[in-house]
């Protein structure tokens, strides 16, 4: 139902109000892995497959991905997968885009570069608001963060999957508190 009726349903369930949206579709997040110098992963196994849009190559160890390889690396699906593997590397990225505007903050911040970052960032903040939302989240240290996941139970319902927090959401509330 769009941007604003998720962010609703998010201070909904959380109890806290959220001050700002971030939208950068993965056509802006290629641009901006390619605009940062590329965003280093670690893949903990090589990655070999064919399927039905080509072959997919990813080396394994800690790897710098250029923005067609970040493409593929969150849009291949492996038949072999677990149910998280999918969101463990979205989160994985995010880290790594992090990481990369910590590493290059003097260029990526500078007046050559930031109007061509700007552009791949669709945000409900304006002019050096967002500017300065940016420079904050390149001073998080990625290494420290934990991703977590909404852990629970995938029931069919109306023809969807759907997932059912286990606890009725309170530990997820109880993280998004701390």
């Amino acid at each position: 139902k769009g941007l604003d009726a998720y962010k609703t349903e998010i201070e909904g369930i959380t109890g806290i109000k959220v001050p700002f949206t971030i939208v950068v579709n993965l056509d802006h997040l290629t641009r901006l892995a390619d605009l940062l110098g590329g965003l280093n992963v670690f893949i903990p196994t090589p990655i070999d497959l064919k399927g039905d849009s080509g072959r997919v190559l990813l080396p394994s160890g800690a790897v710098t991905l250029d923005g067609d390889k970040v493409r593929t690396y969150l849009t291949y699906a492996d038949p072999l997968d677990q149910d998280n593997e999918a969101s463990s590397r979205k989160q994985k990225v995010i880290l790594a885009f992090l990481r990369a505007l910590s590493d290059n903050q003097a260029t990526a911040f500078s007046s050559s570069l930031y109007p061509s970052i700007e552009t791949c960032v669709k945000s409900n903040l304006r002019g050096n608001l967002m500017k300065s939302l940016l420079q904050e989240l390149s001073k998080v240290d990625a290494e420290r963060l934990v991703p977590q996941r909404v852990t629970g139970s995938i029931k069919e319902v109306d023809g969807k999957k759907l997932l059912f927090p286990f606890y009725d959401g309170q530990l997820l509330k109880d993280i998004i508190a701390q």
